[in-house]
């Protein structure tokens, strides 16, 4: 199988992307500035390829789809630029932080004819796919209202 998807960030979130890109057999290659993650990764991956220049992924043609799992505050700048040089992307929610500058990548994504896709996981919760059931069903009335906690945060932005 060709190796083809190129995953920026490979911490917190990105580990996931990680280890699913890597089983899959389709992880060309990974960026992330932390040397501590870069240096803790070939121990789980022995045969990774990691590498520290954002212009690796971007020149290379071999890679054709970018996993961005990187710090809300880089969603932007990362996915326009692996857009405008003709890569596919998913980007882990947020897509940007400002509605203009997410409007902006969903314009070059169509102009250029590229998939773009936001990891929005929630939606395919357990709970969150039985609570519409139960709302469209009508068994518990009109909603006017709903409010939930989720337990597990992770890192507060």
């Amino acid at each position: 199988m060709n190796k083809y998807i190129a995953l920026i960030g490979a911490g917190n979130w990105g580990k996931n992307y990680l280890r699913n890109l890597y089983d899959m057999g389709v992880l060309h290659c990974v960026l992330d500035k932390s040397k501590d993650i870069i240096k803790a990764r070939p121990r789980v991956y022995p045969d990774i390829n990691c590498v520290d220049d954002e212009d690796d992924i971007l020149k290379n043609r071999e890679i054709k789809a970018v996993v961005i799992a990187a710090p809300a505050h880089l969603h932007y700048g990362m996915t326009k630029k692996c857009l405008l040089v003709g890569k596919h992307i998913l980007v882990e929610k947020p897509l940007a932080l400002e509605y203009g500058d997410g409007k902006e990548l969903v314009d070059i994504a169509e102009r250029k004819k590229r998939i773009l896709m936001v990891g929005h996981i929630i939606h395919n919760h357990y709970a969150v796919r039985r609570l519409r059931e139960i709302i469209d069903s009508g068994e518990i009335g009109d909603i006017r209202y709903i409010y939930s906690n989720r337990l597990n945060l992770g890192i507060l932005r």
